[in-house]
């Protein structure tokens, strides 16, 4: 999971010779998108012995699942609703105005609003991901994980040298629907 969520930053710094203020602009949404892992995570990890010892007992497990997919999907919409309509003023609140985008380049501000969309889609590949490891399905995740790096080494090498850090948080948008696409049916 790190792999395929962090290897963007390392493709702008090899890849691109403005490496320094990509980072700048794509940082800050990069941290605020941590943010929105680590909370589904900590849930994720109170629910997994509870999980495991039910489906260990083989006891219904239905509603403990829906209800934790309710609350990551309600806080996976709170954050992208958050970053993508708050871009700016949150870009304001811990930055200057130079981090805004201008016509000719994106800024911190749009680097929120494209990494909302995986801060939504993050908490379903984690509850997918969750459920197979409780149901000791690890060689189907080293699979699909192991697709998703491959997927973001690709598309980091072909898009970020062009767009930056935008063709990065592109590459991050896709990889999360690819595998959130795969995860669901699993």
């Amino acid at each position: 999971i790190s792999l395929y969520r962090q290897l963007d930053v390392a493709f702008i710094s090899l890849l691109r010779p403005d490496f320094a203020i990509q980072n700048a602009h794509y940082g800050f949404a990069g941290r605020v998108e941590d943010m929105a892992f680590l909370v589904p995570t900590f849930l994720l990890n109170s629910v997994l012995p509870i999980l495991s010892k039910r489906l260990a007992d083989k006891e219904d497990v239905k509603e403990l699942l829906g209800k934790t997919l309710f609350i990551l999907i309600l806080l996976g919409g709170i954050f992208m609703l958050f970053s993508y309509l708050w871009s700016k003023p949150l870009t304001l609140l811990f930055a200057t105005s130079d981090y805004l985008s201008t016509p000719e380049l994106a800024g911190t501000d749009r680097a929120l609003e494209l990494m909302s969309i995986p801060m939504f889609l993050n908490g379903i590949v984690l509850f997918c991901f969750y459920v197979a490891l409780a149901k000791h399905l690890w060689k189907n995740l080293l699979l699909i994980f192991g697709g998703g790096v491959l997927l973001t080494i690709v598309l980091n090498l072909l898009w970020t040298p062009q767009y930056g850090f935008v063709g990065a948080a592109w590459t991050l948008i896709l990889v999360h629907v690819v595998l959130a696409l795969v995860l669901v049916p699993q």
